[in-house]
């Protein structure tokens, strides 16, 4: 029994519960002793200081992401423009597009899913943080269909980790959690080639782009970037000191 299912036992034993709580913790508890996910057993997570909706119809939402988040929101440049049209490509909960909408109310947020199960998803939730209208959503592969030169950024955490190592996964990630977002190819990098070639034709000259990462892909990604005409391209370490975001500039 994992820890947090003997916790959840623990409880159930010392409160005095009714009989359908009773029944309703020891299912709760079976399911993560299981290996599901807490996030998934609860039905939410925490992200930016806001609650969201999460299930399997998309990644739970990470501390890594959040620091890609926290970049964005400091890069000043882009928030002298009145009005900065972004997109989130492959948004999942929404957790990315959501936070940015709410923190930066200027902003025109364009939100991008290939599943229209996730961008279901997303809309739950942004109607759950009371931000109803705040996001443009559509279904897309990625880039595709968003008029050249039309954004002033592209934020995105693609799926990126290679094809064979996702058996390796912690079992409570490579069976549960959609696989569609976490097969990134061969390399990890398929959808990362393809998000920055398009990235280059829907960015407007100074249009920035920003990507999570796999922690062993930063001079790859790096390269990428740089092969494709941006400037300015580099890699950035979290808070555990591990490269896990790479950004560039539209010249």
């Amino acid at each position: 029994m994992t820890p947090i299912a003997h916790a959840i036992t623990t409880v159930t034993q010392r409160l005095t519960l009714s009989t359908r709580d009773e029944a309703r913790l020891e299912c709760l508890a079976a399911r993560v002793a299981a290996g599901e996910p807490l996030q998934y057993v609860l039905g939410e997570a925490w992200f930016w200081g806001r609650c969201f909706k999460v299930d399997r119809r998309a990644l739970i939402p990470r501390p890594e992401t959040e620091e890609l988040v926290q970049r964005v929101l400091d890069d000043a440049e882009l928030w002298r423009k009145p009005r900065p049209v972004m997109a989130d490509v492959g948004v999942g909960t929404g957790c990315m597009v959501l936070t940015l909408a709410a923190e930066r109310p200027q902003a025109e947020l364009l939100g991008l899913d290939i599943c229209p199960d996730a961008l279901a998803l997303a809309r739950e939730n942004e109607v759950r943080l009371g931000l109803a209208g705040r996001v443009r959503w559509c279904q897309a592969d990625l880039l595709e269909g968003v008029p050249p030169g039309s954004l002033d950024a592209v934020v995105s955490n693609p799926p990126y980790i290679a094809s064979g190592e996702i058996a390796t996964l912690a079992e409570e990630v490579r069976a549960h959690e959609p696989r569609r977002a976490l097969d990134g190819g061969v390399d990890g990098l398929d959808l990362v080639r393809r998000l920055i070639a398009q990235a280059v034709l829907a960015l407007r000259p100074g249009g920035r782009v920003w990507m999570e990462i796999g922690d062993e892909q930063g001079e790859s990604a790096r390269h990428l970037l740089a092969t494709a005409g941006l400037v300015q391209v580099e890699t950035r370490r979290d808070l555990a000191g591990k490269p896990r975001m790479v950004e560039g500039v539209r010249p």
